[in-house]
């Protein structure tokens, strides 16, 4: 995968299997990387708004200034579904379970029960 995904990318892969059930998985993660590309479309298509916006008589800087401030609110519409997350999307070791990686104690120590 290049690097058009972001760092949230990581985070939200590491904390999806802990949202669903090892049957729901593969379903989960293709709806997850398709609503992923669409997203990106739509950021592709939205890069024409200042053009948009500078022929319906906004001038360039305030047209840019519009597109910015769209990008804000749209950077922002995921936070909902953050916030409604459990803490159980942190999985077993951040609530104190074992079974996943611990820092290693030592030379060659990879930290892997």
């Amino acid at each position: 995968m290049g690097r058009d995904r972001g760092a949230a990318l990581v985070l939200e892969q590491a904390a999806l299997p802990e949202t669903t059930t090892d049957e729901g998985r593969t379903a989960l993660f293709a709806a997850y990387n398709v609503l992923q590309d669409a997203g990106h479309a739509l950021g592709s298509l939205l890069a024409i708004t200042p053009a948009l916006l500078g022929a319906r008589g906004l001038g360039d800087l305030e047209a840019l200034r519009a597109s910015f401030g769209l990008v804000a609110l749209l950077a922002l519409a995921p936070l909902p579904l953050y916030l409604g997350l459990s803490p159980a999307v942190e999985g077993p070791t951040a609530l104190g379970g074992s079974g996943g990686p611990t820092a290693p104690k030592g030379p060659g120590d990879t930290g892997l029960p």
